[in-house]
């Protein structure tokens, strides 16, 4: 029932067009984020392309209408982005340390290979750092 009410509060958001929405809270063990969210097609699309730094605190969280398979690449990548996989049930399926590609082209898939409805990505080296792993719990405080 939160997972459906978590969706419904995303799928409000991007239809009424906010520009200036607060950050959502990720946490995963003892680290916690404030991280944008990416709730349209547009904005997936576009993800943390063409950046050049992402603090240690932020990121962006991918929110999916449905659980299905998800695929990232490093489209216009400048740094390297960690990715992680999150399934209906909270839990981490898949993780990856994204790394920059040379020519930028996005070329390289990384798949959640399991149902995922979220993604969060992150500055390079945080799941090393915080020793991130498939099976930990995930918890967010949405934006109202």
């Amino acid at each position: 029932m939160r997972l459906l009410m978590c969706i419904a509060a995303f799928g409000l958001l991007a239809c009424c067009g906010c520009k200036s929405v607060r950050p959502a809270t990720v946490t995963i063990g003892k680290n916690t984020w404030k991280v944008e969210l990416a709730l349209t097609p547009e904005q997936q699309y576009k993800g943390l392309s063409g950046r050049y730094e992402i603090s240690r605190d932020g990121g962006m969280l991918f929110v999916n209408q449905k659980e299905g398979i998800l695929r990232f690449c490093m489209r216009d990548c400048h740094i390297p982005i960690d990715v992680i996989f999150i399934n209906s049930n909270m839990e981490v399926v898949n993780v990856y340390e994204m790394k920059v590609e040379k020519d930028r082209a996005g070329s390289i898939a990384y798949s959640s290979y399991v149902p995922a409805i979220y993604a969060l990505e992150l500055a390079g080296g945080t799941i090393r750092r915080e020793g991130i792993k498939v099976g930990d719990k995930v918890t967010m405080a949405l934006p109202e």
